[in-house]
Formats: structure tokens, sequence, C-alpha cells
């Protein structure tokens, strides 16, 4: 599991489920020897000051899949699942990732699905169709965050409102990739705004969200705690 997840429960295994939003994927996880499965909702943004960070990064998986794709034949899904800290950038070498996906292709039959790590970042691989030729289709949710600060808001309510319309108990985890923290608080007027709309949900949130963490390199905001908004886990 990538490091940043000790901030959440020990869990024995996390599965990725789905994509219920854009810019959002979903996992289910379970402790050890309890058997016991939850959810957890993962966004991760980058503020738009700092979109050439990801930029980078896209270049260097880009490449990797061009590579790839001159030595494998059929049709491909690579989804990263999570991206690596900012410090793995020195560690990625394309070419060995596309060794990787290279290797993986020849063992995958038309519906299979391999996961697997490089550099920190976490991909869901699978084979769609057979082919003369290789094509791999690449998705990612990471969110290049444009708006002002302020708008913060605006992106958790969206998480919030789906939450409310499931039954099943949540964790949120929003991983913040850029450089300066994009959740200040006590900076206004973001402040204001995200507690506006943390007040809105309370109810919801205290009975079905386990944790809204902000995660920014290796500090977590409890962000409804910091506005005394009690939560399920609490």
């Amino acid at each position: 599991m990538p490091p940043f997840f000790s901030f959440f429960p020990k869990w024995e295994r996390v599965a990725y489920v789905g994509e219920p939003l854009d810019g959002v994927r979903e996992f289910e996880a379970s402790g050890p020897g309890t058997g016991i499965k939850e959810r957890l909702i993962l966004s991760e943004l980058v503020f738009g000051d700092d979109k050439a960070l990801w930029e980078s990064w896209k270049e260097l998986y880009t490449f990797a899949i061009k590579t790839a794709e001159a030595s494998i034949t059929g049709t491909y899904d690579l989804q990263l699942l999570c991206l690596g800290p900012e410090s793995s950038l020195g560690s990625f070498l394309p070419q060995n990732l596309a060794a990787l996906l290279v290797n993986q292709a020849r063992k995958l039959a038309p519906g299979e699905r391999v996961f697997f790590s490089y550099a920190s970042g976490w991909m869901s691989f699978k084979k769609l169709l057979p082919g003369d030729w290789g094509k791999i289709r690449f998705s990612h949710n990471v969110t290049v965050f444009n708006k002002e600060r302020s708008q913060l808001g605006v992106f958790v309510k969206k998480i919030l409102e789906h939450v409310a319309a499931h039954e099943e108990q949540v964790w949120i985890g929003l991983r913040d990739l850029s450089r300066v923290a994009l959740w200040r608080f006590g900076e206004e007027p973001q402040t204001e705004r995200l507690g506006k709309h943390l007040k809105k949900h309370e109810d919801a949130i205290g009975k079905k969200v386990r944790a809204l963490y902000i995660l920014h390199n290796d500090e977590v905001s409890d962000v409804a705690g910091q506005f005394g908004i009690k939560t399920s886990g609490s």
C-alpha cells in the first residue's frame, strides 16, 4: 500500500473498486484478521500553480507507454490509482516502467487485470482485446485545481453529496500533490467557505464519514475536527 495510507487504519488489504465521481477513486479495505470491510474515497489534487509538476509525471508515463506499445500486441487499460511523492520522480525511469508493462502484458489474457507499483505509483493494468499491434489507454484521477483556493469547498461538497446519497460509511482522503499546501486552515475566505459546506452536511458526516483528511507531504489535516464537527469515527 502507498506510504500515505499509514494515516488511515492499519488495513491488511486494499482493493480498487472503481471511479464513482470524476477525479475520485473508491477502494475497499479490510483490517488484519477481522474481515471487516471499509470504504475509502481518495482524490488527488494539484493546485494550478503547480500544474507543471503533474505534467512532468504525465510525460514520464506517456513516454513509458509509447515505448511499451511498440513491443506488445492487443489493447490494454492502464489506470494510475495513486501517485508517488515528488521525491520519487528522480527514481522514475520510463524504460523500466515500459519493460514492466511489456512483461505483464505477455501474461495477461483478455479480461484479466493485474495491480502493481513502480516508483511509488500504484497502477491497474488490464488486457481488453487481442490485436496485431499494441495500444494502451491511460487514465488517472489527478485533478488540476485551476480555481481559487477559496473554491476548495466546492470540490469537497461534491464528495459529501455523493457520500450522503449512499448508506455505507467511508473514509475520505484528499491528497494534495502541490508544492505549497492547497488547504490552509484559518486562511480566509477559504476557511469560511469550506466550513459552510461542512456545516450543511454535518448530519451526513456524523453518520457516514469515518474521517475527512487532507494529506500534504507527510502531514495530515483532520478537516472535520478542525471545525469541531464530529464524524462517525470520532
